[in-house]
C-alpha cells in the first residue's frame, strides 16, 4: 500500500500528538518536520524517524509531501499555507486558521487558485 507523505510545519506543543496520530494511520507517513530550534527539531526527528529542517520552505521543496500540517503559532499560518499552495500541497491548518478574516480570506483564495484542499 502506498503511503501519503506528510510534513509537519512547526514542532510545538501539539506536534507530539499529531506525529503519534499520523503513526497510527496505515496509509500515511510523517516524512519531515520543521522548526527553527535545531536541538528540538533533531530530537523530534529522532523520535519519529523523519527528517528535520530549519526552514519549512526548504522542507516542502526537498520532501515534496502530499500534504502538510501547519502547527505554527497563530498569526503565522497565512505564510505557511501560501507556501504550501505555491507548491500544490494539500494543507491542514491548526486552529485558529488565522488572526483575522482578511488573512483567512487570503488563505482560502490561495488554496482555491492552487486547486488544493485547505482544512
Amino acid at each position: 500500500m502506498a503511503h501519503h507523505r506528510i510534513a509537519l510545519i512547526g514542532i510545538g506543543a501539539v506536534a507530539e500528538a499529531i506525529a503519534q496520530a499520523i503513526a497510527k494511520l496505515p496509509n500515511a507517513r510523517l516524512v519531515a518536520g520543521s522548526c527553527r530550534t535545531e536541538s528540538k527539531g533533531r530530537a523530534f526527528a529522532d523520535r519519529y524517524h523523519c527528517a528535520w529542517y530549519a526552514s519549512s520552505e526548504a522542507m516542502l521543496d526537498a520532501e515534496k509531501p502530499a500534504a502538510a500540517i501547519v502547527a505554527t503559532p497563530r498569526g503565522t499560518h497565512l505564510d505557511q499555507v501560501t507556501a504550501c499552495a505555491r507548491r500544490k500541497i494539500h494543507t491542514l491548518c491548526e486552529k485558529p486558521l488565522e488572526i483575522n478574516t482578511a488573512r483567512i480570506a487570503q488563505m482560502i483564495d490561495a488554496a482555491d487558485r492552487a486547486g488544493i484542499i485547505l482544512g
